[in-house]
């Protein structure tokens, strides 16, 4: 990130230019942090019920135009003078309320609510009264301190935590309100003891998260409120002994219900859904001489609670809690390591994913009640991460080209991430010319032009790159296909497209412990045959991957050209011009790739890959075969040099005794842009297939198919 310190940076945020109106996407710039100010790259963010009460025009505190988002999750890229508790490369989550550690309130010990900053961030400004946005050459105002809505913003120190740097943003960025809103309710204002009973007024995303923080402190009955049964499931999941539908007591108010049900009353009530009745409700709900009922939701301006004073001179208790009264500098790193050991579940909650550019459908879906919460995915890419990929999960995938990656690489990554949530980091590869390179995060679903490296391994063969890869692991980590008790992968899931899928396939017989799956789409280079294989077509890969968008005016310079490419560079001489030779054809003086396979061609590809597949049956991990031809691979016959023949009567599922499946995808390999769609479609089921069974634990040993 060092090339944008000090500089103004020019990117992409969600801008409210009015309330009522859809986010706009807009290219804003965001000015450099000033003393005691952080700007942070941020990578994921939630959307929240405040942000749409704010869109509404409903908030008295709503400023427009501004950035909002406040559930955000980043990496700081530089910082302000004085700034001695962040530094560039932290993970962090930003706060909406700070910890200053200095006001009267942070030093009485008693709330959570520093005042330092109050005034300012209420009207959208930083302390000096000014706005690190533009837009269009407007000021744009912040949101809360955060403003999590755009790829980069500023906040201050004061109001940004750092968090394990192994924690995968797009679930932690929930901490940064809903979740800690709840979870610190029940843990920290309450102190809820073992054994209590405890009811929860709401199961949206603040009242599940009211259910784990009582589950994690003992409670032995934990009764979720809502008239949506839709929501018993998972609140039940998260640790909810029993739900109940009010409505299923006409007549009866369910306070009374409660307290019937419960002997007495609960010892401790939480209302999560800011409605002044169901506030009074859950008070009423409480027992006599010690129940106390927090209050979380955020009720409409100008409305006012009321209950009969008894309620109170009999010993309840009616508390608030304001972002579950956490101290976010302080106890937020706990709240990170709950999730990442197990005890708070976060993963659940992200029932949508979205680009930056889709956030308004996270809106949508958020309105018609089908969320929980939707994880946005702000920027790509992630640049080269510290953290050594022994220490974390990783994914390895092998795209075919820049120019495929859009279509086919960026939804197969979003698959693998959605799908494997502890997997956190992929080392992707662009198998056309094996020089581009990333080490990329979950976040990282869009394409780059150019891709940014991680390190340009120069025109080395993939199986080179694999090894380089698989040497970063340490060898016990290699030996865990699933670590049961953290529930995180201790190997990789190897995805290989075109020769980046026959080099996997050999990196994996080589290793047979390291993968826990293995997807393999036409990994026999070219195979490629059309309806009319007389008829040669003109193919637009092949331009692209000569560089030439008029073809080549001879072989020579076909020769010339491919040897200057990273690809080719490894090719034997003969064997380059065996494929030459054999995949050119000429039309009005130029030449052109052919879309038919020639049998130099095949022979060539088989040869390279037959070493690989002989190798196969040793590999423990579960494989799919995707034809991505017009025809079945396993009919497809190619003769080797040795004679042998592999197609239709030795047959690719012989050759793979291992293999899972063989599958026909009905487009040729040389994919039209109109069926790119589908096919990224079909990859994404396969991974999903893939997924389900390594979430199973199958592991597919020799035998056993």
């Amino acid at each position: 990130m060092a090339d944008t310190v000090g500089k103004v940076i020019t990117c992409k945020a969600a801008v409210a230019w009015a309330a009522k109106q859809p986010l706009s996407i807009e290219t804003v710039e965001v000015g450099t942090p000033r003393a005691g100010e952080v700007r942070i790259k941020l990578f994921a963010t939630g959307v929240c019920h405040t942000d749409a009460y704010t869109l509404s025009g409903a908030d008295p505190e709503g400023k427009f135009p501004v950035i909002m988002g406040h559930e955000g999750g980043g990496i700081v890229e530089s910082i302000g003078e004085g700034v001695t508790s962040l530094a560039p490369g932290d993970h962090v989550i930003p706060l909406y309320i700070p910890e200053c550690r200095k006001c009267k309130f942070c030093t009485s010990g008693k709330t959570n609510l520093c005042s330092v900053v109050r005034e300012t961030q209420g009207a959208g400004l930083m302390p000096d009264n000014t706005s690190r946005f533009t837009c269009k050459g407007q000021q744009i105002f912040h949101y809360m301190g955060t403003s999590t809505f755009s790829e980069y913003t500023v906040a201050l120190e004061i109001s940004v935590v750092k968090v394990n740097p192994t924690a995968p943003l797009d679930r932690v960025c929930l901490l940064g309100c809903g979740v800690t809103t709840g979870y610190g309710a029940a843990v920290i204002t309450a102190k809820v003891e073992p054994g209590s009973i405890v009811a929860v007024f709401g199961l949206g995303g603040v009242g599940l998260s009211v259910i784990q923080g009582a589950r994690k402190c003992g409670a032995k009955r934990i009764i979720g409120i809502d008239m949506n049964e839709t929501k018993f499931d998972l609140a039940k999941k998260l640790g909810a002994t029993e739900c109940v539908n009010p409505k299923d007591f006409a007549g009866k108010p369910i306070q009374t219900v409660l307290v019937e049900m419960t002997d007495g009353g609960v010892d401790y009530s939480f209302e999560c859904i800011g409605n002044v009745d169901v506030m009074r409700a859950a008070l009423e709900c409480c027992h006599k001489g010690w129940g106390q009922s927090i209050i979380i939701g955020v009720a409409a301006s100008g409305q006012e609670i009321k209950t009969r004073p008894f309620q109170l001179v009999t010993g309840r208790t009616w508390k608030g809690s304001a972002f579950g009264g956490v101290k976010g500098r302080t106890q937020l790193p706990d709240f990170v390591e709950d999730y990442l050991g197990g005890k708070l579940d976060l993963d659940s909650y992200v029932t949508h994913s979205f680009s930056l550019d889709d956030i308004n459908k996270a809106f949508d879906v958020m309105h018609a009640g089908e969320s929980i919460r939707s994880a946005v995915n702000v920027y790509s890419p992630l640049r080269p991460t510290n953290h050594p990929v022994s220490s974390i999960s990783a994914t390895v995938i092998f795209a075919h080209a820049t120019g495929f990656c859009k279509e086919t690489w960026e939804p197969t990554i979003q698959r693998l991430f959605e799908t494997s949530p502890n997997v956190e980091t992929c080392v992707a590869f662009d198998a056309r010319n094996h020089g581009d390179s990333a080490l990329l995060n979950p976040q990282f679903i869009k394409d780059q032009s150019p891709p940014p490296m991680e390190w340009d391994v120069g025109g080395q063969d993939c199986a080179k790159v694999v090894d380089f890869v698989l040497s970063l692991w340490n060898a016990a980590d290699a030996k865990k296909p699933l670590d049961r008790k953290s529930g995180k992968r201790r190997v990789l899931i190897g995805c290989g497209l075109s020769f980046g899928g026959a080099q996997i396939a050999g990196s994996a017989a080589l290793r047979t412990s390291a993968y826990s799956a293995l997807v393999l789409i036409e990994p026999i280079i070219y195979p490629m045959v059309t309806e009319e294989p007389s008829q040669p077509v003109r193919n637009p890969l092949a331009e692209s991957a000569g560089r030439r968008k008029n073809g080549f005016s001879s072989l020579q310079e076909v020769y010339a050209n491919f040897t200057s490419k990273g690809f080719f560079k490894v090719w034997q001489d003969d064997a380059l011009w065996a494929y030459i030779n054999g995949a050119f054809y000429e039309e009005g003086g130029k030449y052109w790739l052919k879309c038919t396979p020639v049998q130099e061609s095949a022979s060539f590809w088989g040869s390279r890959t037959s070493t690989v597949f002989n190798k196969l049956p040793a590999i423990q991990a579960p494989t799919y075969i995707v034809s991505a031809t017009k025809h079945n691979l396993a009919d497809l016959p190619i003769k080797l040099p040795s004679g042998e023949t592999i197609g239709k009567d030795a047959g690719i599922a012989k050759t793979l005794p291992r293999c899972i499946e063989v599958v026909r995808v009905a487009t040729g390999h040389m994919i039209p842009q109109e069926d790119k769609e589908f096919v990224a479609k079909y990859i994404n089921k396969v991974v999903q297939q893939t997924e389900d069974r390594v979430s199973e634990g199958i592991r597919m040993m020799p035998g056993k198919l």
